[in-house]
């Protein structure tokens, strides 16, 4: 079980890791190499067709993989969403091919979205196959599967700049080839090891209702989630300058490298919460004990990348970049970096709600978010840019904590509020103290990080007696999958 476990985590890791190294190799081929008004329509675009996406996905991703990890038919659930992605995605492409016929457009911002929405069609397309990966804990598999777009556009990308040949429509061929290779793919691996889950397809059209029904709640999770995360980035495309737009969207990707701790454990923790919350009532002591556990677990993890870019952020982008972004965003990165600890204690409620199947919880707090970050950022960019952005997004995000934290307290779930003020008032304290007592980056990034762990481990954040029952837990939730 043990090794089955290190697996497990090790091919979700490295899936993990790879495509944020190959996502932020993208992000940085395309905004050095790209003139400033073509980089801000591709960004405009990708994060237009991300919304465009998310409305034809329905919610149907995370409630495939719940159903298939509690034990529900797998050939039934993913043949149901195997047919979804294929209808929308059939519509969407006649609608596109109709829109170009009677409406030629031939503006770069206009070919632009056409072409990166084609791409992330046929993405979709291998959504289904990901999630019996995901739910049926082949998580190499899924790795495989989640990688591939990724590595082809790296290796394209540096083709076209070897030969000089980057342009528009170059780019545009970039993005769906890289989406074909990944769907075939994943056609491959699923039919090679799960086929009698996948053929012949199932369809009952009574079933895809339910299945629709239920994910409903989900659906507007998801959208105001992808609102939550990508509008800025419109906005600030069409309220502001393309080099504001540029040093938003760097430090918001490097924001993002923040949250791997969390992208690597979100898909172990699913399973993980759905038994835990399989039989409804109240909670044992023992099941808040584990529960404890896990959030402990996630603060201390929450934090450690925050710590390390804070302490160098700006002698680190100066030497990555040369001098194009360092100081001018490091305002903006440290508010986003606050989102961090605030954004795993948040996704540990959401995960207890999603389990116990409170999926209209979920949305209502998703809408709430959702439409305060939208007039926020209307109301913030126009007069503070960038800094508007990120104060919209932060004030998002705490708002949306106390919403799940204040369901679940009044749902007798355990409060861990204080493991969170812990760990944020360490990674604070360790930061000013280190800045303080040298201006040394590097010695800072040292000295931060140590005084991080030890102020966690004198605040009893960390119990060196608590790590093998977390351990011991996750080894017998694997064991009830394998």
């Amino acid at each position: 079980m043990q090794g089955k476990l290190i697996r497990d985590l090790s091919a979700t890791s490295a899936q993990v890791l790879l495509n944020h190294a190959l996502n932020l190799a993208i992000f940085y081929l395309t905004s050095r190499y790209l003139s400033k008004e073509i980089f801000g329509e591709l960004s405009w675009s990708l994060a237009t067709s991300t919304i465009i996406i998310a409305l034809l996905s329905f919610g149907l991703d995370l409630v495939v993989v719940k159903k298939i990890a509690a034990g529900n038919d797998k050939r039934e659930t993913a043949g149901l969403h195997l047919l979804h992605v294929l209808i929308t995605a059939a519509i969407t492409g006649l609608l596109l091919l109709l829109l170009h016929l009677f409406f030629p457009l031939k503006r770069p911002f206009f070919v632009f979205l056409p072409g990166i929405l084609i791409s992330q069609l046929i993405s979709s397309l291998a959504s289904p196959f990901k999630q019996i990966a995901n739910g049926t804990r082949s998580f190499a598999a899924l790795a495989l599967i989640s990688v591939t777009s990724n590595i082809v556009k790296v290796v394209l990308l540096i083709v076209l700049l070897a030969f000089d040949i980057l342009s528009i429509q170059y780019l545009i061929g970039l993005f769906i080839i890289a989406s074909v290779i990944e769907l075939l793919v994943a056609i491959v691996i699923t039919v090679s090891t799960q086929r009698k889950i996948l053929l012949p397809v199932y369809f009952n059209w009574s079933r895809y209702r339910s299945l629709i029904r239920e994910a409903l709640p989900q659906y507007g999770v998801t959208i105001f989630n992808i609102v939550l995360a990508r509008f800025d980035w419109i906005i600030l495309g069409l309220l502001t300058s393309a080099v504001v737009t540029a040093e938003y969207s760097f430090a918001y990707r490097v924001f993002e490298l923040c949250r791997l701790p969390l992208l690597i454990l979100s898909p172990l923790l699913i399973p993980i919460f759905s038994r835990l919350f399989v039989h409804p009532g109240a909670l044992t002591i023992k099941k808040q004990v584990q529960l404890g556990l896990l959030f402990r677990t996630e603060m201390v993890l929450s934090l450690i990348l925050p710590v390390i870019l804070v302490s160098c952020w700006t002698p680190l982008m100066d030497f990555i970049t040369d001098n194009k972004y360092g100081a001018g965003n490091e305002i903006i990165f440290i508010l986003l970096a606050v989102c961090i600890p605030i954004q795993f204690a948040t996704d540990f409620y959401w995960n207890i709600c999603f389990a116990k199947g409170q999926l209209q919880v979920t949305f209502r707090i998703a809408v709430i978010s959702g439409l305060i970050n939208i007039v926020l950022n209307l109301l913030l960019i126009p007069f503070s840019g960038a800094m508007g952005a990120a104060i919209a997004y932060l004030s998002c995000f705490i708002i949306q904590f106390i919403l799940f934290w204040n369901h679940n307290r009044q749902n007798n779930v355990r409060s861990h509020v204080l493991h969170f003020m812990k760990a944020v008032f360490s990674a604070f304290t360790a930061l000013v103290i280190a800045k303080l007592l040298t201006n040394n980056p590097w010695i800072t990034v040292l000295l931060s990080i140590s005084l991080y762990f030890l102020l966690s481990i004198f605040s009893k954040l960390i119990l060196f007696h608590k790590i093998k029952p977390a351990l011991i837990l996750l080894l017998k939730q694997k064991r009830h999958y394998a």
